[in-house]
């Protein structure tokens, strides 16, 4: 992309992501940058634009969840290939990726992908998958200390 300089002139006015290069007497294409770092350069038919990475990325190449660059606060970024530097984030087994890094499942789950026993992938072993889809002790019992245990009155008279 190129703009006419007109004559007396030293400087053209350039169109976006371009700059003048006196040497040349010409405006120059550059490539542009996001302003910030959770976004990511699209060229499409109508130029090129910053638009934001998926929640999973700190950095991106692309809208993607396989394009991220850097990952969020622990989470470790498993790459496509060798030559590639991007792919997806991912925490360890008992561990959901959020927005500020990896935080631990919900103690009732066997992973997980949010918080909350209802965002279990298995249920810890013991417990029951109920209706409204959380992870619990079966009917008649309480989780306490790890473990489902049935409820005992004690009698103090």
């Amino acid at each position: 992309m190129f703009a006419h300089i007109p004559t007396g002139e030293t400087e053209c006015e350039c169109k976006e992501f371009a700059k003048y290069n006196p040497h040349e007497n010409e405006c120059m294409l550059y490539k542009k940058e996001c302003d910030k770092p959770n976004m990511y350069l699209d060229s499409g038919e109508d130029g090129e634009h910053c638009k934001p990475c998926h929640p999973d990325c700190a950095m991106c190449a692309g809208p993607d969840d396989d394009e991220c660059i850097v990952c969020h606060g622990g989470a470790k970024l498993v790459k496509d290939s060798r030559e590639d530097k991007t792919g997806i984030c991912e925490c360890e087994d008992d561990e959901f990726l959020s927005i500020e890094g990896c935080k631990m499942c919900n103690p009732l789950c066997d992973g997980c992908f949010g918080e909350g026993a209802d965002k279990c992938i298995r249920c810890a072993p013991g417990l029951i998958r109920r209706s409204d889809n959380s992870c619990g002790c079966p009917q008649g019992q309480k989780y306490f200390d790890g473990t489902c245990a049935g409820a005992t009155c004690i009698n103090f008279f």
